[in-house]
């Protein structure tokens, strides 16, 4: 499966790359940010950028895997607030969560979820311009393999990962950079509270999380190359869950990583904090 760039996080999904989609023929006007970069990036760099980067829905899959892990639909970005987003920034971020989100639902089945997001992530792309990644065709790609976990991940993460692509290779990197990060911090958020923030309630679960963690440092080398468009300051947000993360000294023992309550509790809340700025945008 494709290696998504923008999605680390529905944390359940098992798959590397992508979000769902959706369309409106009333959708306000697509508004685009410019390339302020100083170098664009080709076609191979491009490639190489998104197989780097580490997959939200893989993170997702993981933990749908664990058996303690149960649906929250409490947890969710609800697709009403999919209408105040009217920058290119709310936009983007929100597209990632959605992602994610659509990707949690459809790995518990629940289907008029799944329907739901997939109505607004289509809006979303358009607005983007990225329709074609989300087109009907894929919509209803979806709801035939409605019942098959691996499939629908498998949909949701190739149109992420092609909508990614096709974005950094024509400049819009700033746009790329966006959806990636939101779609990154909602499947930590997701898998955060799992373990309701406190490490020792369910050690193995809570390892698998630390271990994404590690994936913070491909995320920042990832946003450090686009600080305009207002990715400076998403970059600012991720090194701050990364100086949290270092401060942790997770460890390893018998193969699972580990590290105080206080610690874990203080990586989930500025995850949290950062996440409920993005939704709230």
């Amino acid at each position: 499966m494709k290696r998504y760039t923008l999605i680390l996080l529905a944390f359940l999904a098992a798959s590397c790359g992508g979000v769902g989609n959706q369309n409106d023929n009333q959708n306000p006007p697509v508004e685009v940010i410019p390339d302020t970069s100083a170098a664009s990036i080709d076609s191979e760099n491009a490639n190489k950028v998104l197989e780097s980067l580490p997959a939200s829905h893989e993170i997702i899959a993981l933990l749908v895997d664990h058996p303690d892990a149960m649906f929250d639909a409490t947890i969710l970005n609800s697709e009403t607030h999919s209408a105040k987003y009217n920058t290119s920034m709310s936009r983007s971020l929100n597209l990632g969560v959605y992602g994610v989100d659509m990707s949690y639902a459809s790995l518990f089945n629940q289907n008029q979820t799944v329907i739901k997001y997939m109505a607004v992530v289509k809006i979303m792309a358009e607005q983007l311009g990225v329709l074609k990644f989300f087109d009907d065709a894929t919509m209803q790609k979806m709801e035939q393999n409605m019942d098959n976990k691996e499939m629908m991940i498998e949909i949701i993460s190739n149109a992420f990962y092609d909508s990614d692509k096709y974005l950094l290779e024509n400049g819009q990197h700033e746009i790329a950079a966006m959806i990636i990060s939101g779609a990154w911090i909602e499947a930590m958020y997701t898998a955060f509270n799992l373990t309701k923030g406190k490490y020792r309630l369910n050690p193995p679960l809570s390892s698998r999380i630390l271990k994404q963690c590690k994936s913070i440092d491909l995320m920042i080398n990832f946003l450090s190359e686009y600080k305009d468009g207002g990715v400076g300051e998403i970059n600012a947000d991720f090194l701050a869950i990364q100086s949290l993360i270092n401060q942790a000294n997770i460890s390893i023992k018998d193969d699972l990583y580990f590290c105080s309550d206080n610690a874990f509790k203080s990586i989930r809340d500025k995850i949290a904090e950062i996440r409920a700025r993005y939704v709230a945008l």
